[in-house]
């Protein structure tokens, strides 16, 4: 039995949504991949953009302390954008721009909750290694120690 003229409507109409659907869901996922792509075809300009953005707000946040939050801006923007397209593991970006992205890793270390020594290694594990070279040796706590340095 042929189908109804209805029934024809709504098939072609779930078809032509179905197929709607998937082009929003091709077309979303070249949208979310494109900026790391684009950012890798145009390197320089991106680099050299964000360049320019950086000192510029670092020479604002040198001048003035209230222009430091655009400047943390800046700086966890491009490292955001760093991680997010994993620049830092792209060998072609690191050929060309090692000096760039190490400079920014290192001055975004700070930015980090667990690192605001500004070491690569977590200021816990900075403080476990490093105790016992900056400890008071247990002499100089002593009472007898002290109270004969009192009376000198």
């Amino acid at each position: 039995m042929p189908a109804s003229p209805v029934q024809a409507w709504h098939t072609t109409r779930r078809f032509a949504l179905g197929i709607t659907f998937f082009c929003l869901l091709v077309s979303g996922n070249i949208v979310n991949a494109s900026p790391c792509a684009q950012l890798k075809t145009q390197s320089d300009a991106w680099v050299a953009a964000r360049v320019d953005a950086l000192v510029h707000a670092a020479r604002g946040a040198f001048e003035s302390d209230r222009a430091i939050p655009a400047y943390e801006k800046v700086l966890d923007g491009i490292s955001d954008t760093i991680q997010q397209c994993r620049l830092s593991e792209d060998n072609d970006f690191i050929t060309r721009y090692r000096i760039f992205v190490e400079y920014v890793e290192a001055v975004s270390l700070d930015r980090q909750p667990d690192h605001e020594l500004g070491f690569v290694v977590p200021d816990k594990q900075y403080f476990t290694e490093t105790r016992q070279y900056v400890q008071i040796p247990e002499f100089l706590l002593d009472q007898t120690f002290l109270r004969s340095g009192a009376k000198g």
